[in-house]
């Protein structure tokens, strides 16, 4: 395979880290149901590969399906394994007269697993109800305590492609078209109304763990916790915090930063930030819990002002949180030929948040480093002549798609839901996501996300947060740190965790020794050992 064509693939590999297309389980491990197959770590690879081991009774999930689709267990010919995420994972099952559906299971090591799959379940049966292209939930359980030993959701198989795995085919009108299929999508279901923040539940649910949420309209759902695992990882899991529903934009800010402090108070240690490349910036030391706290206490003093003073910014909606390429199913029309979306798959911890948090821009479509992105111009098509070899003729294909979707998705945005375009782009939107984020967003030894915000805000522009240049600013720092930090994980191939697709992780760790074989003995390969040298540290 040529140098572009490898970087092509493996950037639209890296870009669908939440959920990994069908069909990437490698094709002689598909029966193996309890491993993980489909990816290896540089770092700490034996300890990932532990977490997502998960054994149950597989002859108790056949029985368990066909129950579901109203069949007996005689009739299940195949269980497979298709999909592996990072929370969890797929598989096939298929019938002897060729009826197929799926079983998701999450891994023993996924945070909150009653909230995660109690909320998916109903998240997904809801947005069906409301005319949205979901899969049908045959039937799901949030606990054990069944004839397959483990959690699980039984949801139809939906027949199509995923999008992520026709990017490089699509000619303009296909992407016109899948682009405002997809804002028309995203309208509809963020035009739904509801009355907090948080997750959605089936009410039954709920009920079970006995914390009632906020009903809706509809009384068999409801707004329960936020079940997204910052708000449960670790240890976080044992505290006794408020994770919602959330009746207030105001309360919902100040509620991640809450279980995070309560979190550093009680458990926090020094460690190194997660993120190796970052331990540069920090002159490679541990940093220090009592630091994040301080942020978090300054973020408070300013939180309220996060949320834009236009109710309608704040109104609480739903959209699809993890809208990658890789989860949108598309189909050809046997009668005219175009691309249809005949599903959105993957809602797992998907929230209901105040508006502004959700006019953010699918990661799958956004060009937005690129000038001619970002001057909102129609792209030109690719240079191309006869002298330009295959390696650049495919880098300048790419590039010309990855601006056309850019500007499409933008165009149709502003044609089809003009309130999310105005969010999306108004003043300070992305500051006011990143602060949000920063707020709520477990510690992982970095806070620099949060800390250059604040220092943002005390610096410049709290006027414009607080919409009054007299009143002065809550917050102040003592000196002016700058962070300088360059990601190099695109280079090598690996996401900041480390992950790497099986299928190229030979290539990976020999790229990383390359660079570390580069420098010889001295103070260079010395940071370099330091940062890459154990392969199996002590987290």
């Amino acid at each position: 395979m040529s140098f572009s064509r490898s970087l092509l693939t493996r950037a639209r590999t890296l870009r669908c880290t939440h959920r990994r297309s069908l069909g990437t389980v490698p094709a002689d491990t598909r029966h193996n149901l309890f491993e993980y197959t489909s990816g290896r770590w540089i770092m700490n690879n034996d300890l990932r590969i532990a977490e997502r081991k998960r054994v149950f009774n597989a002859d108790g999930l056949r029985q368990l399906a066909a129950q579901f689709v109203n069949r007996s267990a005689d009739e299940v010919l195949d269980l497979e394994k298709n999909d592996e995420t990072d929370r969890n994972q797929s598989f096939l099952i298929t019938m002897r007269d060729g009826f197929q559906m799926v079983a998701r299971i999450p891994y023993d090591y996924t945070p909150a697993k009653y909230h995660s799959v109690a909320s998916e379940a109903a998240t997904m049966a809801f947005l069906r109800a409301s005319g949205l292209p979901v899969p049908r939930v045959y039937g799901y359980s949030p606990v054990t305590d069944n004839a397959a030993g483990t959690e699980y959701i039984f949801m139809e198989h939906v027949s199509g492609t995923p999008l992520n795995l026709l990017w490089l085919n699509l000619d303009a009108a296909d992407i016109v078209s899948i682009m405002r299929q997809a804002v028309q999508l995203e309208a509809q279901m963020m035009a739904i109304p509801f009355p907090a923040v948080g997750c959605l539940y089936y009410t039954k649910d709920l009920d079970k763990l006995g914390a009632p949420g906020i009903a809706l309209e509809d009384a068999n759902f409801s707004v329960g916790p936020d079940s997204r695992p910052h708000m449960w990882s670790g240890k976080r899991a044992e505290l006794e915090v408020d994770r919602g529903p959330y009746k207030t934009a105001e309360a919902f800010l100040l509620g991640g930063a809450a279980k995070e402090l309560a979190y550093l108070k009680q458990f926090g240690q020094p460690r190194f930030p997660l993120d190796r490349v970052s331990r540069f910036v920090y002159g490679r030391r541990k940093q220090q819990p009592s630091d994040h706290i301080a942020n978090l206490m300054r973020y408070n003093l300013i939180a309220r002002h996060v949320a834009p003073t236009d109710p309608t910014q704040s109104r609480f909606a739903m959209r699809h949180h993890n809208l990658h390429a890789c989860n949108i199913i598309v189909s050809r029309s046997l009668t005219d030929s175009t691309l249809k979306i005949v599903s959105l798959i993957d809602f797992q911890h998907n929230p209901i948040l105040p508006f502004f948090l959700l006019s953010v821009f699918p990661g799958d479509f956004a060009n937005s480093h690129d000038p001619i992105s970002q001057a909102m111009t129609p792209p030109p098509l690719p240079e191309t002549h006869d002298g330009m070899d295959e390696n650049a003729r495919l880098m300048e294909k790419e590039y010309y798609r990855r601006r056309l979707v850019h500007y499409h998705y933008l165009k149709q945005l502003e044609e089809h839901h003009p309130e999310r375009y105005a969010s999306l782009t108004a003043l300070l939107a992305d500051f006011r996501q990143a602060m949000a984020r920063g707020g709520s967003g477990q510690w992982d030894g970095d806070s620099m996300l949060l800390r250059r915000g604040l220092m943002g805000i005390a610096e410049e522009l709290w006027p414009y947060l607080c919409g009054d240049e007299d009143t002065p600013c809550p917050i102040a720092f003592d000196e002016k740190q700058t962070m300088l930090r360059q990601d190099t994980y695109a280079r090598i191939g690996c996401r900041h965790d480390t992950w790497s697709h099986v299928e190229t992780f030979d290539e990976v760790l020999g790229r990383l020794n390359y660079v570390r074989d580069m420098f010889p003995p001295g103070p260079a390969q010395q940071v370099l050992d330091e940062l890459w040298g154990d392969l199996d540290e002590d987290e």
